[in-house]
């Protein structure tokens, strides 16, 4: 995914659609469907701020015991490697669901990745609809003050005219007034 414009955005969060097209759905139980994630497997997702180092912001291990038995792919909320320490945390099923990543970083621009690591050919992982979402800050509008109170008479068509010698503006947000005029 191309590098994106963050500038003025804060709450910035990352989604993405993750199904395991081969695993349990939500309903069934162990022996329903398939468990191939061994917990050495991983599905990561990355942001990189401004240029910088990429940084793991969401991640899913195979929830299993044992090194090469399979179990379910599922979310390690304190990104720690292992998800058998978080029981309660959502699994990958073989239906599209949404996942939810906060970036606290600010920066001119941010990359996303999704790194995926899967030891053997038994597992299926699709990923779709990658998106970024963030709240534009709000500035206040600049302020114009010291106005002359008389009155200007101008006629379309003259030459260009004095309006005021004393207008200030300010900006309480920047110092620097910029546009694209």
């Amino acid at each position: 995914m191309s590098d994106i414009n963050i500038v003025s955005k804060s709450n910035i969060q990352v989604k993405v659609l993750l199904a395991d097209p081969r695993g349990l759905s939500s309903g069934a139980t162990i022996g329903q469907g398939t468990n191939n994630w061994e917990n050495n497997d991983f599905v990561r997702i990355k942001v990189r701020v401004s240029g910088g180092n990429w940084v793991t912001i969401g991640q899913f291990v195979g929830d299993n015991a044992g090194v090469g038995v399979g179990g379910r792919l599922r979310q390690d909320t304190n990104l720690n490697g292992a998800s058998s320490d978080e029981p309660q945390s959502p699994f990958v099923d073989n239906y599209f669901q949404d996942f939810t990543f906060n970036m606290n970083d600010s920066g001119t621009t941010m990359g996303v990745q999704v790194e995926v690591d899967q030891n053997g050919g038994t597992e299926e992982l699709a990923f779709d609809n990658i998106r970024v979402f963030g709240t534009q800050a709000t500035t206040a509008a600049p302020v114009l003050a010291n106005i002359e109170s008389a009155s200007l008479n101008y006629n379309e068509g003259s030459p260009a005219a004095v309006i005021t010698r004393t207008l200030t503006v300010s900006d309480a947000d920047s110092p620097n007034l910029t546009g694209p005029w």
